[in-house]
């Protein structure tokens, strides 16, 4: 026989009275008011359950009824509370304290760096095209509104770049379903560049277009390889991989809304992404071997290259510098164009 001292509180009432529950071997309870030891309740062992344990609070019981007893002694446990027993070993254990310390960094850091990556990964060849090109426009208006403006090229150079990427795109018969779209924008922000975002949507800036005017093959040479970006379906794999960081680390910290934001923000979360290296590196060849298949030279790779580092001072280089930070190094793309353009 098991005798607690506690207050019960009975089902629908907010008072409280002194009791002495007596617990016997077969699990009846029988509780008794403190002042007359008149007898309150009593109840089977299948009419109430523990509650969750909660370390430095009492280990209420609670009744089927509705009513609660909690002991006075805040560190009482009961004895057949084995799932509450767990529960507080493993808030009390010291060891399993330090452990967990440990642990979740690295499960956070092996998730975000590893685990979710490579799960993004496998997951992109099963996203339709229809859902890239939805987060294409959505990124597209992203960056309209933040980062670029419309373009000052004349309509006569846009067209004439436009006709031969066209062409271009015709001859190569691309078999990925996408309907690719050329926009031309201006940006101080991002200077001479150009990227592509999932569905098709490639962008090249007055600036780019400026430094390779005489070089049209050059230009050709850039836009294929932000293709290249679009049939490996980099951009989709970067937003895969941002929204499913967001919602792991949402959950984990218990930010719901955050889950929301992940999911409608994937598109922005692209505008502050960066091609890995091998990325680029897989859009560097899609690039010079579209060009020999379109029997140009892969030189034309080379000399977007140097005419964008050739003879500018180093201020004035930033922007493109910034921009090739999360490339392949530039003499290391050059060197592979070289190669592919010799016969």
């Amino acid at each position: 026989m098991i005798i607690v001292k506690g207050k019960l509180q009975q089902a629908a009432s907010t008072e409280h009275c002194a009791a002495l529950l007596h617990l016997t071997e077969q699990g009846l309870v029988q509780l008794y008011a403190e002042q007359d030891n008149s007898l309150l309740m009593e109840v089977a062992e299948d009419q109430y359950q523990m509650a969750e344990v909660l370390p430095g609070l009492p280990a209420e019981l609670l009744f089927n009824t509705g009513a609660v007893f909690s002991p006075d002694d805040s560190s009482w446990r009961w004895p057949k509370g084995g799932r509450q027993n767990v529960t507080l070993k493993l808030e009390t254990n010291k060891s399993l304290i330090v452990l967990s310390v440990i642990a979740v960094p690295i499960l956070i850091w092996w998730l975000t760096a590893v685990g979710l990556p490579k799960a993004a990964t496998a997951m992109v060849p099963f996203i339709p095209v229809a859902v890239e090109e939805s987060i294409g426009k959505q990124s597209m208006q992203v960056f309209d509104r933040t980062l670029l403006s419309d373009s000052e090229l004349s309509p006569q150079l846009q067209q004439s770049i436009r006709s031969q990427w066209q062409q271009a795109v015709e001859q190569l018969q691309l078999s990925s379903g996408y309907q690719y779209q050329l926009h031309f924008r201006s940006s101080k922000t991002l200077g001479a560049n150009a990227f592509a975002l999932p569905g098709g949507y490639l962008t090249i800036t007055d600036e780019l277009v400026r430094r390779l005017e005489t070089k049209p093959d050059a230009i050709l040479a850039v836009l294929l390889h932000e293709v290249g970006h679009v049939e490996h379906r980099h951009g989709m794999t970067l937003a895969a991989q941002a929204t499913a960081s967001t919602i792991v680390m949402s959950v984990l910290f218990s930010d719901l809304e955050g889950v929301t934001e992940a999911v409608l923000g994937t598109g922005t979360s692209l505008v502050q992404s960066a091609f890995s290296r091998d990325m680029e590196r897989q859009a560097d060849y899609f690039s010079t071997k579209a060009l020999i298949k379109l029997n140009k030279s892969p030189h034309a790779f080379v000399e977007a290259m140097l005419a964008l580092t050739k003879g500018q001072p180093k201020e004035q280089l930033s922007p493109w510098l910034e921009y090739l930070s999360s490339h392949p190094d530039t003499k290391e793309r050059i060197e592979k164009a070289t190669q592919h353009a010799q016969p």
